[in-house]
């Protein structure tokens, strides 16, 4: 057994950007087609209904009802470029939920915010329901999509574009 390990890695997709665009085009491509397994993922984790009478809820003028459908079509990838002081310091595709209902259901359960019997109740009902901890979308869609193989072949196709421009 052959193991390699990558340090560096921002260097050599630097040094990678320099030699060979197309390299890290590839890379990047690779990178996105996980992230989007991931949202798919989360997307397909999305319940119907969290809990009964969650329906039409205002507060602020923010819509904070929940309909699957918000949730899910909230739920995308967002390319990330980690910029410092004006200068690109990586790149990265963050699998965001934009919903606010979504979120709210994400992340409920530690009622560190309940100011009343109703939201307790709110929060006791969807923690009871949903066992585990928080996130409970985005957290087990990552870990079901990017799988040790999936990252065995984005390493791989990181060295490959290495080894074709020269630089491993």
């Amino acid at each position: 057994m052959i193991r390699v390990e990558v340090t560096g890695l921002r260097q050599l997709i630097d040094a990678l950007d320099e030699v060979d665009k197309n390299a890290v085009k590839h890379i990047r491509k690779e990178i996105t087609t996980v992230s989007k397994a991931v949202a798919a993922n989360a997307r397909a984790r999305v319940p119907d209904n969290p809990i009964s009478g969650w329906g039409p809820w205002t507060q602020r003028g923010r819509d904070l009802g929940f309909n699957s459908t918000a949730v899910s079509s909230g739920i995308r990838t967002r390319t990330n470029r980690f910029r410092r002081g004006g200068v690109n310091r990586g790149y990265g595709v963050d699998v965001v939920d934009s919903n606010a209902a979504g979120n709210i259901f994400e992340v409920i359960g530690d009622k560190s915010r309940v100011t009343s019997t109703t939201g307790a109740q709110f929060v006791d009902s969807i923690a009871d329901r949903f066992r585990g901890r928080p996130p409970r979308l985005l957290l087990p869609a990552y870990y079901s999509a990017v799988t040790p193989q999936v990252k065995e072949r984005i390493a791989e196709t990181i060295l490959d574009e290495a080894r074709k421009a020269g630089l491993a």
